[in-house]
């Protein structure tokens, strides 16, 4: 057995901003970079319980938040949050 840093998962869930609430089910993978230990690439798919053939596949660009960055998504200050919130949404354009 080698080690390849990857994570595969399954999730379960509901979209809180669709009307009824429908419950999706999903399996993902991040594989790590371990020459850069914040930053990983993956996939995610996405299949309403209702209709399981509907399945839709992403990839995805991520970056591990740090303290920090979880520390000011939950600040009181509104604008700390925001900003956060932009700082994450953005990390792209940093590495750029």
């Amino acid at each position: 057995y080698a080690a390849t840093n990857t994570l595969i998962y399954s999730w379960e869930g509901f979209h809180p901003r669709e009307s009824g609430r429908p419950e999706y089910l999903g399996v993902g993978g991040l594989v790590f970079d371990p020459d850069r230990p914040n930053h990983a690439t993956g996939w995610i798919s996405s299949s309403p319980r209702a209709a399981l053939n509907e399945t839709s596949f992403v990839s995805r660009s991520c970056r591990k938040a740090t303290v920090s960055d979880a520390t000011d998504l939950l600040s009181d200050n509104r604008k700390t949050r925001e900003e956060a919130v932009q700082r994450l949404l953005h990390w792209r354009e940093d590495i750029r």
